[in-house]
């Protein structure tokens, strides 16, 4: 059998609105059912969005490591533990990144391995 990857990707995003708003506007735009919005039962006790499409895990979640983009979504295939630790998973952040920029009108940044940043930016 041949290996199995699974996907991830992980975009920061700069929004002026709360996270509530930031998730209906991602909803609207990627044609995502609606996150649910509530704070994490367990450490950090932090509002979080999440929502699952297509086999993915969605996570949104309020941010601080890039100035300007308080925002970051994280996506990652279910049932992925395997691939995770085998390091078999594609990364799909820069398609993201581009793809709601693209769709819902959001700067976004993408923070790339050799930790230089990749930004796109709503014309």
């Amino acid at each position: 059998m041949s290996k199995i990857f699974g996907a991830q990707a992980k975009v920061f995003m700069k929004y002026e609105d709360n996270l509530e708003g930031l998730s209906k506007v991602l909803s609207k735009g990627l044609l995502l059912s609606n996150f649910t919005v509530k704070f994490r039962e367990e450490p950090p006790y932090e509002l979080t969005g999440s929502c699952e499409a297509l086999g993915f895990e969605i996570w949104l979640n309020e941010a601080s490591i890039i100035p300007g983009y308080g925002y970051v979504i994280e996506m990652q295939t279910e049932l992925s533990s395997d691939e995770l630790s085998l390091g078999q998973m594609h990364d799909l952040s820069l398609w993201l990144a581009r793809f709601i920029s693209k769709m819902c009108d959001i700067n976004t940044c993408v923070l790339d391995s050799s930790a230089n940043l990749l930004f796109f930016n709503v014309e």
